[in-house]
């Protein structure tokens, strides 16, 4: 009980430490796409994994935010797992892609816990595409011009989990990405600063056909307040599950998963955002896919 206190003063520590880090997405199915934010997730489940997910956002939108991610994952010998994660995401005129690849190992603590740690190496292409957009002016303008940048990346990850409950912490993104520079006085890029994203999920088992799992996802990022992201989630079975999603940005989410057989899992979200703000007047939606193998 000492070690596992350890450990939790540890990570707690570190999430007060690195409390900073223009903020990513997040997914309301969060819980079944943890390999987005942590490496450590990678290769927990003794066979292979294929996830894939699709997240439109204002969905009424032309040309509004759209998300891709597609992973591969599996546990090795000795406790070692890798993963494979492809995340792309597109804005308008601007594509960003992330490509990761995970590793990640395991060992077992003395009161049934066990305590993962990821690491992961990433590049990051982003390209803006200028011929998008329409001029009113037929005046050029010397700031709208194509770019193409990549970036190399390294993050890292931490993974506590025993039968009733987990948390995490995880940078799966250390270093600032500077995506456009300033040129002649024209700010032509941006920057990418660091995430850190914690979480905290505890299972209630009611009976035995139901299970309560709350959870928290939290999001850092240096100049924006806290993203925090509460959802509850009602299991049958194991095989259905029913929930919703709170955002401190007083967004709300629907969700619901299905699973077809051991092998086969699909998701689905419908989320509305803050009342008053753009994304109140377009809705958004998620779909999931997971298959074992």
């Amino acid at each position: 009980m000492k070690t596992i206190k350890t450990y939790i003063s540890v990570i707690v520590g570190m999430i007060g430490l690195v409390g900073w880090a223009q903020q990513d997405g997040v997914v309301t199915q969060y819980n079944d796409l943890m390999n987005i934010y942590n490496p450590a997730y990678s290769g927990m489940n003794e066979e292979g994994n294929f996830t894939t997910a699709y997240v439109k956002q204002w969905a009424g939108a032309a040309q509004s935010p759209t998300s891709m991610f597609i992973a591969y994952d599996k546990k090795l010998s000795s406790g070692l797992g890798v993963g494979l994660n492809i995340l792309n995401d597109k804005t308008f005129v601007e594509t960003n892609n992330v490509v990761s690849l995970d590793f990640s190992y395991g060992i077992q603590l003395s009161n049934g816990s066990s305590l993962y740690f990821g690491l992961r190496g990433s590049g990051v292409f982003y390209n803006l595409n200028a011929s998008g957009l329409t001029l009113i002016d037929s005046a050029i303008d010397p700031s709208l011009v194509d770019i193409s940048v990549s970036k190399p990346n390294l993050g890292f990850g931490f993974h506590l989990i025993n039968e009733k409950w987990d948390m995490s912490i995880s940078i799966p993104k250390f270093f600032d990405t500077t995506r456009i520079a300033e040129e002649n006085g024209v700010n032509l890029l941006s920057t990418s600063k660091m995430h850190v994203y914690s979480s905290f999920g505890y299972k209630i088992r009611m009976n035995d056909q139901f299970t309560v799992r709350p959870s928290v996802l939290m999001t850092y990022v240096d100049g924006i307040d806290p993203l925090l992201d509460i959802n509850t989630m009602v299991s049958y079975n194991n095989i259905l599950e029913c929930g919703l999603t709170l955002r401190s940005n007083k967004g709300i989410s629907a969700l619901s998963t299905f699973k077809l057989n051991e092998k086969l899992k699909i998701g689905f979200a419908y989320g509305m955002g803050a009342r008053g703000s753009v994304a109140s007047v377009n809705n958004n939606l998620e779909f999931l896919l997971r298959t074992g193998f």
